[in-house]
């Protein structure tokens, strides 16, 4: 039923084709379907054949659920497509047109030549603009909306092949005024380039209606590192590629879900077409189950997991890419903790601010900091260190306890083993426990809205897991932790402690990523 709303919100589909001749690096991967469910990731091949995968699938969805769409090569046609037009369309006209409109497609993809250096993501951007303010009002009347896709390898340039600050500064600019109509943007990118990705994730971070996707395998450790309950299948990534994921699937990569948003999303899982589910709601907000005390709390979900245990169970496996293995829709041990160190740590928050408030009357209370009972980003971190890993391993740690300590010394205690704190913190608990230095846990600091864009890292991310597995996971919470605390994307209002920690942060991180990558 989410679905069927996506798809019935959705007037129609634009997308844009990237055939520049960036499209021919082989920095990509593609998927092979083996035996028992198994998705092997292939590699070494050219960007151009992942996005070929990707627009294969676009196609038969469009045509068989009936999606008029409109497809535009970037630059003109050349080669055995010379005299093409560079724009051609599926299921805009009768059904008895598709199979012809489906071999023209496929001739163009086969035969593009990939020979020309421009990527005019921009001038495209605005054309498409122009194309949906004119029927704007319509679709605003209609309640529908346009969803624009992008396959592209990112880099933009301008009409002679040349890119720069300027370009991408134009280009955000664009996509941002685009976004402000009734659209639904998708960018699928085609590329490991990290400043690419983190040029559009920083977009992602900013704009409405707008998702940036990898592949299918680095979208599923984006998604592992902040709810590894969940087994990220290969239909969830295709529903977000052509945009019919329900809303609730927009942050998998993003952040860690709410409760509500857990219970959500099981009910989109698990409930079938005209079917309901008994899967009951437990408390969540910790203002209102401060008095159960955090035991008696985890007992009251305990109804939720039982029912959903049993919905879980009727399922049939799936393939996780991260274990490489068969395994149900979700992990209860992992959501179970997960759960947990939600709950303990908006408790912890909200003690620690209304603390600070019982020692300064005049700061206004919790809702002076816009406690609305959880930290604003929605996030949670772990207390403890994660499980025994072969990669600097750690036993478990106990509350850092920062509010009585200097700066100094709750850095000391975050970046070091207890308890004479000496020994460095293995780079897993510095990346899970992040937050445990920011405000309002740490006095020393002052509040800041940036702190609330932290996207913090489940610590099951990081458990039972052997070096093959943990190590690009590692890697890849690392530069988006890196790319949070990057001198040029910190606020240049910063006071000195704030900026203290910062740099401090970068450097410990920095000093831990070398130890294990070099």
């Amino acid at each position: 039923p989410a679905v069927l709303h996506s798809y019935q919100l959705c007037d129609s589909h634009l997308v844009v084709i990237d055939n520049s001749s960036l499209m021919k690096v082989k920095d990509s991967h593609i998927g092979h379907s083996g035996k028992y469910g198994a998705i092997k990731q292939m590699s070494n091949f050219s960007r151009w054949d992942e996005l070929q995968e990707a627009m294969s699938f676009n196609c038969k969805l469009a045509s068989k659920c009936w999606v008029p769409t409109k497809y535009w090569f970037l630059n003109e046609p050349t080669g055995l497509t010379a005299g093409h037009s560079k724009k051609f369309s599926l299921c805009w006209g009768s059904p008895k047109d598709v199979p012809g409109e489906m071999n023209h497609i496929k001739h163009m993809m086969k035969s593009a030549t990939l020979d020309q250096c421009r990527c005019e993501l921009t001038s495209r951007i605005s054309h498409i603009s122009k194309i949906i303010e004119r029927e704007a009002s319509s679709l605003l009347a209609r309640d529908k909306n346009i969803t624009v896709i992008f396959y592209t390898q990112g880099l933009p340039t301008n009409g002679k092949g040349q890119t720069g600050t300027t370009v991408r500064q134009e280009l955000r600019s664009e996509m941002w005024s685009l976004t402000k109509l009734p659209v639904n943007v998708i960018v699928r990118l085609c590329t490991d380039d990290e400043k690419v990705t983190s040029m559009f994730n920083d977009m992602d971070n900013t704009f409405d209606s707008f998702d940036v996707l990898d592949d299918y395998w680095g979208e599923a450790m984006e998604v592992y590192l902040h709810n590894p309950w969940l087994t990220y299948s290969k239909g969830l990534h295709r529903l977000r590629e052509v945009g019919l994921a329900p809303d609730v699937l927009g942050d998998l990569d993003q952040r860690s879900l709410t409760l509500d948003e857990i219970h959500q999303l099981c009910i989109i899982l698990f409930a079938g077409e005209g079917e309901s589910v008994y899967l009951p709601l437990p408390p969540y907000q910790p203002t209102s189950t401060r008095h159960l005390g955090r035991s008696s709390w985890v007992e009251s979900w305990i109804p939720f997991i039982v029912a959903l245990e049993g919905l879980v169970e009727k399922e049939k496996l799936q393939w996780n890419p991260i274990t490489k293995r068969m395994a149900p829709w979700i992990d209860l041990k992992k959501l179970q903790s997960s759960l947990k160190s939600q709950f303990e740590e908006s408790s912890d928050r909200f003690e620690a601010r209304l603390s600070f408030t019982r020692n300064n009357p005049r700061s206004g209370g919790p809702s002076g900091y816009g406690y609305k009972g959880r930290d604003p980003a929605g996030n949670k971190a772990g207390r403890s260190q994660p499980p025994i890993s072969s990669i600097h391993d750690n036993k478990p740690q106990t509350d850092l306890g920062v509010n009585d300590l200097t700066l100094e010394e709750a850095i000391q205690r975050w970046s070091h083993r207890s308890p004479n704190f000496k020994r460095a913190n293995s780079l897993q608990h510095l990346l899970v426990t992040v937050p445990r230095v920011f405000p309002p846990l740490n006095h020393n600091v002052e509040e800041h809205n940036y702190f609330s864009k932290w996207k913090t890292f489940d610590k099951e991310a990081f458990s039972d897991m052997g070096d093959d597995e943990l190590k690009p996971l590692l890697y890849r919470a690392t530069r988006k932790a890196k790319f949070f605390l990057h001198p040029d994307k910190l606020p240049k209002d910063l006071t000195e402690n704030q900026t203290i920690l910062f740099k401090t942060l970068w450097d410990v991180i920095t000093q831990q990523e070398s130890a294990i990558f070099g």
